[in-house]
């Protein structure tokens, strides 16, 4: 049996370009809007106007928005992608996760805070307090899911639309 935590997509997807560059033209088109990824707590300290942080070699890339302070469209998805030559055009396969560490341990410890919240009300016999806690609950833990949903869709346009255009 193969159980899925985070639901039926996992908050990924797959995309397939085929683009009409040789590799090194690509990877030399693509640099100039990567800067080096440094890890998450550093994103602020880049001042240069790339939007994209990660990294890129001959075969494959890795890459994510920058963050800035108090943004309030933090996204965590990132990209993962492979540069695939075939007849002197560079076709490429790219998975965007939704996630990253940070939106996994949110996942994770939401559920468990509403749990321990929950178990408080029946311990202490508060249970009206139940009728409104659950519904509240339930709002809350789907909340996060959808925004990772609405972010990955946006990120995943953004990188579509880069790519098109380079």
């Amino acid at each position: 049996m193969n159980f899925n935590f985070f639901g039926k997509s996992n908050f990924q997807e797959h995309i397939s370009l085929d683009l009409n560059f040789d590799k090194k033209e690509f990877i030399q088109k693509f640099k100039h809007y990567i800067d080096d990824d440094r890890g998450l707590l550093v994103d602020e300290l880049y001042r240069s106007k790339k939007r994209y942080l990660g990294e890129i070699d001959t075969d494959k890339f890795v890459l994510r928005k920058k963050r800035k302070f108090m943004d309030l469209h933090v996204q965590s998805s990132n990209a993962k992608g492979e540069i695939i030559d075939f007849n002197g055009k560079v076709s490429l396969k790219i998975t965007i996760s939704g996630v990253d560490g940070i939106a996994y341990l949110g996942l994770i410890i939401a559920p468990i805070f509403y749990l321990i919240l929950c178990v408080l009300i029946i311990v202490n016999g508060v249970y009206p307090a139940l009728i409104i806690f659950i519904p509240i609950a339930i709002l809350f833990l789907a909340f996060p899911k959808i925004i990772i949903r609405n972010n990955m869709k946006k990120f995943k346009s953004d990188l579509i639309e880069l790519l098109t255009h380079l």
